[in-house]
């Protein structure tokens, strides 16, 4: 079935609030970086309590609940999956770096990465303004994942939604992938009838989008990316008869 012209301005309004988290998130990203004493395998000691050289749910848990008595295991359990390369339910210190390192400065990020380690161990404390940076950080992980899963409810709960099809409207010259090109057309057409001041994408919209999704980081979407960005993330892909690989896409 064709999305209708309702259903594709959810998926716009989805694609276009993902980018506006990930934005947001990589303003967090950069000002952790930019404290002095921020080390990335430090802090990753500091979370990983066990000593067991990953990092769980219940480790990010156990970090946040002092900043924020909301945040449940639940909560931390889903959003580090989107970083959980291998899916399973281990965040390693590669997918760790994925949360935490600027992702659109390149400088920033070499500069980081090129600190010199220092030992963590049980009884230390990372300093205050990189643990509270952090801390910030995560809790907005959190909260990007649940204002981006209002958008994917909003979106799948369309009568006519079919990721497949909502791939395909994207994908006009059959590439099987989303490139920053054809990511950029699709909205342009589409935002000016959203109702809001913005009338033209922001090209830091589309990186950020891509980004987000990316996860091979070949700076294009496959359909399997697509498929997990914009659907809710308690739908079963393998039972559900719309998540199949598109065919002609």
């Amino acid at each position: 079935m064709i999305l209708s012209f309702e259903t594709e301005l959810r998926l716009v309004k989805l694609i276009l609030g993902i980018a506006a988290e990930e934005r947001a998130l990589e303003v967090m990203r950069q000002v952790l970086a930019e404290q002095q004493l921020f080390e990335p395998y430090a802090a990753f000691q500091y979370l990983d309590t066990k000593f067991q050289g990953y990092l769980t749910s219940e480790d990010f848990h156990k970090f946040l609940l002092p900043y924020n008595e909301n945040v449940t295991e639940k909560d931390c359990f889903y959003a580090m999956k989107i970083f959980d390369r291998d899916q399973d339910n281990k965040i390693k210190f590669d997918d760790f770096l994925k949360i935490i390192l600027p992702q659109d400065n390149a400088d920033l990020r070499f500069k980081v990465v090129q600190r010199q380690n220092y030992e963590v161990t049980g009884t230390d404390h990372l300093p205050y303004d990189v643990e509270y940076a952090l801390a910030r950080l995560l809790c907005k992980e959190i909260e990007a994942l649940k204002n981006i899963e209002q958008l994917r409810e909003d979106l799948s709960t369309r009568f006519d939604f079919n990721p497949v099809e909502a791939f395909k409207v994207i994908d006009v010259k059959h590439t099987r992938h989303l490139d920053f090109n054809a990511l950029e057309q699709y909205i342009e057409g589409k935002i000016k009838y959203l109702g809001s001041e913005m009338k033209t994408v922001q090209e830091e919209d589309i990186a950020a989008f891509v980004r987000r999704l990316d996860r091979d980081e070949d700076l294009k979407i496959s359909y399997i990316e697509f498929m997990e960005g914009i659907v809710p993330l308690l739908t079963s892909t393998k039972k559900h008869p719309l998540f199949s690989t598109p065919t002609s896409a």
